[in-house]
């Protein structure tokens, strides 16, 4: 299973690996703690997705899951992507 996660950056979401053991509770709008450059930083998931086609691109697994209920609300994701669309610019922005 691959989940795309957003950050409050100039870009859109980035496609992680979710581990087998958070499969059964991950949900769109939780936080979690993934691997980024050289650090580790927090988003949120904003949906499930397939591999990229690239198979080139190496993906990296979720550390952890920072909240079993979603941090983020439906309606303020449905926002945040609305805006994004508006004001032409990334997601992460927006976020």
């Amino acid at each position: 299973m691959f989940a795309d996660i957003q950050f409050p950056i100039n870009a859109e979401a980035f496609t992680y690996i979710v581990p087998d053991e958070l499969e059964p509770i991950i949900k769109i709008g939780a936080r979690v703690e993934v691997p980024f450059k050289r650090s580790y930083k927090t988003g949120i998931v904003t949906g499930f997705g397939k591999r990229p086609k690239d198979p080139a691109i190496k993906l990296k697994e979720i550390k952890s899951l920072l909240d079993e209920e979603p941090f983020l609300p439906k309606n303020i994701l449905d926002l945040i992507k609305w805006v994004s669309e508006y004001y032409m610019s990334p997601s992460g922005l927006a976020l």
